[in-house]
C-alpha cells in the first residue's frame, strides 16, 4: 500500500456536479474539553480534473459521507494549489471510514 495519512473531517460538503462528487469538510481533532476544527480540505483525485466519484468516496459501510457526519480519509498529500489551497488528494482504492464514536459531543447532541 502507498504511504498515506489521514485526517479526520466534519463534512459540510457533498454535491454532485458533472456526475462526481464535490466533498468538503473541516480537519477536526478532540482537545481536553472541546473539539479543534482546522482547515478546509477538499478530497479530490489524480484524474478527472479531480473529480471524486461515487466509488471513491464510499464509506466502509457502502453509504456516502453526510454532511455534519465525522470521517476519517485516507489522503495521499497536499495538492501544493496556490488557488485552491484546501485540495488533497484521496488514497485510490481505500474505503473512508465513519469515525462519529470518537466525537461524544455529537452523540450527546444526538441524545437531546
Amino acid at each position: 500500500m502507498r504511504q498515506h495519512i489521514s485526517k479526520h473531517l466534519v463534512i459540510l460538503a457533498n454535491s454532485i456536479k458533472k456526475g462526481a462528487r464535490c466533498i468538503a469538510g473541516k480537519v477536526v481533532t478532540i482537545g481536553p474539553s472541546h473539539y479543534n476544527i482546522g482547515d478546509w480540505v477538499r478530497p479530490i483525485t489524480e484524474h478527472d480534473e479531480g473529480a471524486v466519484s461515487d466509488g471513491e468516496s464510499l464509506l466502509e459501510n457502502g453509504a456516502q459521507p453526510k454532511v455534519m457526519q465525522f470521517v476519517e480519509v485516507p489522503l495521499l498529500g497536499h495538492a501544493s494549489d496556490p488557488v485552491q489551497p484546501e485540495n488533497w488528494y484521496i488514497l485510490p482504492g481505500v474505503k473512508w471510514k465513519s469515525v462519529d464514536e470518537y466525537y461524544p459531543l455529537k452523540k450527546a447532541a444526538r441524545a437531546c
